[in-house]
């Protein structure tokens, strides 16, 4: 990670710490994501955090289904 990565990392935990919403947090690691990496999955991205407006990424139980390869681990 550069310090770049890390200086975003900190405002993300400084805003969350003031009281911002997951969902504002999370628009602004994707934003910040895409900018950074032409590949980024801003949908898939915003599903894993739970705040996907069209998250049809939950099983039952109201846990994540898929998250970036981590459906194949024990839960």
């Amino acid at each position: 990670m550069t310090k770049q990565h890390l200086e975003f990392l900190a405002a993300l935990i400084n805003a969350a710490h003031n009281g911002t919403s997951a969902e504002t947090l999370a628009t602004m690691a994707a934003a910040y994501c895409a900018d950074t990496n032409p590949r980024f999955d801003k949908a898939r991205f915003l599903a894993a955090c739970g705040t996907h407006p069209d998250d049809n990424n939950r099983r039952p139980d109201g846990k994540v289904a898929r998250m970036y390869g981590l459906e194949n681990h024990a839960s």
